[in-house]
């Protein structure tokens, strides 16, 4: 017993360590910076770029459904181009709609909460802050 209460001690001595020190230099958590190629890596992230990418090629204005959902065109991509649901893996289906793709709706989320596109007239557009990463990221 007394050993799992030293062992707690331990623990806890080194969680606190980790949240005093938390993304300093020399802290126990570290960030890597990411090359350009890394960030194609990370599906959520081709996916906010996928996003963008229709955004841009409708001349910066993504027309959205009546509800106010992304069209299927861009939902089936985005999600093909992230992270898949096993439920639609399991029973694929024709049309994905944008409510149903949870992270599909993520990768919107993210963009909109990132800054990078907003929403207008029932349309999506870029911000300039998503012009700006576009053109020099």
């Amino acid at each position: 017993k007394n050993i799992k209460t030293n062992q707690m001690i331990l623990l806890s001595h080194l969680f606190e360590r980790v949240v005093a020190t938390a993304f300093y230099p020399e802290g126990m958590i570290r960030l890597n910076v990411l090359d350009e190629k890394d960030f194609e890596e990370v599906p959520v992230l081709r996916q906010v770029l996928c996003l963008c990418r229709f955004i841009h090629d409708e001349n910066g204005r993504l027309k959205l459904t009546p509800k106010g959902n992304l069209p299927l065109k861009v939902v089936k991509e985005m999600y093909e181009a992230g992270i898949r649901d096993w439920y639609f893996e399991e029973y694929p289906r024709q049309r994905i709609q944008e409510d149903e793709a949870r992270f599909v709706r993520m990768a919107r989320d993210l963009a909109t909460k990132a800054g990078i596109v907003r929403k207008r007239n029932n349309a999506l557009v870029m911000t300039r802050k998503g012009d700006e990463l576009r053109y020099h990221g």
